[in-house]
């Protein structure tokens, strides 16, 4: 029997998201979690992981690139318009919402597939209120926002490297890509105990390689069917609110690439869990938890779509293209992610970096 491209899109999706589900439950690979590690534990190893993903994933993307496989002027992440207050603010409220809920969306759906009944709920509101800003009463918000956006596809689009030849006048695109990867790697692998870690090593490097697939797999089904697919790579906020719109309105709707990352990263969650014996039902202690995990979901969703990605779609898919706007995200939210940790760790209110007391 012959697959679809939808089909196949929407299986590559689920193979990809299993695998990253598998990397955020036994490599414990998560964006709070790293930042937590390196602000209050003084333990960088997650945080290198992450930088390895991101140094794979460029470093392949662009590879794919240079010997057209893929064409990464075709995506939405250089091909948009640069909504720097969009980002940061949605990057800020992602971070907030981070802190509040203790992961990210992507780890939400990893909590869910260890049996985390608060992540439901959290995944759930995540999705709600992406709608919501996509096409409901927070809709105005987004497009008033976008209208400060910088057109850039007349100097190159997005892509940092373009953007710099442009500017220059010289094909800088390889130097750049090299020198970024280079340090990355060289910041990661000069600690000897994120060397000594296999599973922060294997980790970062399968996130990496996933995030390079999402382009190859969408771009060679894009070019060669008659089927409607987008060429994408893995983010988890809008894809959240479409999963519930699919569950809902099955008969009147369509799964996709993003629908399948969502169930894969789910159900890679579990298959861990239950090898390793650690699923278990969990749920809030007292309705303050509940509150303010709600509280945290809503922020994720609202942010995540007005920062045009979660910290997967930005600070992974967004940042392998080299787009402009990932380090403006990634900045946005970590700064919101230490308000938030100030807050919740430290008892006040207040902006982080500039000293702290215990509350």
């Amino acid at each position: 029997m012959e697959l679809s491209a939808t089909t196949l899109a929407i299986l590559c999706g689920f193979l990809g998201g299993f695998a990253l589900g598998v990397a955020a439950r036994w490599g414990r690979f998560c964006t709070l979690g790293a930042i937590e590690d390196s602000l209050y534990g003084g333990d960088n190893r997650r945080l290198r992981s992450w930088a390895v993903a991101i140094g794979t994933a460029v470093l392949l993307v662009h590879l794919l690139w240079w010997n057209g496989l893929i064409d990464l002027r075709d995506s939405f992440y250089i091909t948009s318009p640069l909504s720097l207050i969009g980002i940061a603010v949605g990057g800020t409220l992602f971070g907030i919402g981070m802190a509040l809920t203790g992961t990210c969306a992507y780890g939400v759906l990893a909590r869910v597939g260890g049996g985390d009944l608060k992540a439901m709920v959290v995944f759930m509101v995540i999705g709600v209120c992406a709608y919501a800003t996509l096409s409901g009463i927070f809709a105005p918000i987004r497009i008033w926002l976008e209208s400060f956006a910088l057109p850039l596809n007349e100097i190159g689009g997005q892509h940092i490297g373009l953007l710099l030849s442009a500017l220059t006048g010289h094909n800088i695109v390889p130097a750049s890509i090299l020198i970024t990867v280079g340090a990355l790697y060289y910041w990661s692998f000069k600690d000897a105990s994120f060397r000594r870690s296999a599973k922060h090593l294997v980790s970062g490097l399968t996130v990496g390689i996933v995030i390079a697939l999402g382009w190859t797999v969408t771009s060679i089904l894009r070019d060669y069917s008659f089927d409607p697919v987008a060429f994408q790579s893995y983010t988890f906020v809008a894809p959240s609110g479409r999963t519930l719109v699919y569950f809902m309105t099955y008969m009147s709707s369509a799964a996709d690439f993003g629908i399948g990352t969502v169930v894969g990263v789910v159900v890679g969650a579990l298959v861990t869990t239950l090898i390793q014996h650690r699923f278990h039902w969990e749920a809030c202690d007292d309705v303050r938890e509940l509150r303010r995990h709600m509280i945290g979901g809503a922020f994720m969703g609202v942010g995540g779509i007005l920062a045009l990605g979660c910290s997967v779609g930005q600070a992974l898919s967004a940042a392998s293209c080299f787009a402009l706007s990932a380090p403006i995200a990634i900045a946005a939210m970590v700064f919101g992610a230490r308000l938030g940790l100030v807050y919740l760790v430290e008892g006040r209110i207040g902006l982080p970096f500039l000293g702290s007391r215990t509350g």
